[in-house]
């Protein structure tokens, strides 16, 4: 049984596999460089490069995070599928009232009959 009219489609597709590879090589680096700068910390004699080094560990950190959380979102746009459908009910008149159209020349067409649902 009909149930409504479908007035509009929009069907669309993204594809993430490139985005997906690219963010997962910056945390792959982003990791390598976390590394090299926890060596320099171990190495580091003077207080203020130790602790330019550790407001650096802290920002990696940060990036490693956010794209952790990146690849973690496009893991589940991969696995999971997204659907949006909007509804919109139509205009009813109720029963028993009568449609009266602005212009004389619409009634005349007979337009009146083709707002009854």
């Amino acid at each position: 049984a009909d149930v409504g009219t479908i007035v509009d489609q929009q069907v669309t597709a993204r594809d993430v596999t490139e985005e997906y590879a690219d963010q997962a090589i910056r945390l792959k680096n982003a990791r390598a460089l976390l590394s090299k700068l926890q060596a320099l910390l171990d190495k580091a004699t003077v207080i203020e490069d130790a602790l330019a080094i550790e407001r650096q560990i802290a920002r990696v950190q940060t990036e490693i995070e956010r794209l952790e959380g990146q690849l973690n979102s496009l893991s589940s746009q991969v696995t999971y599928a997204t659907l949006t459908i909007h509804f919109v009910s139509g205009q009813q008149i109720p029963a028993g009232m009568k449609l009266r159209l602005p212009f004389w020349w619409l009634r005349r067409l007979g337009l009146e009959n083709l707002m009854v649902f």
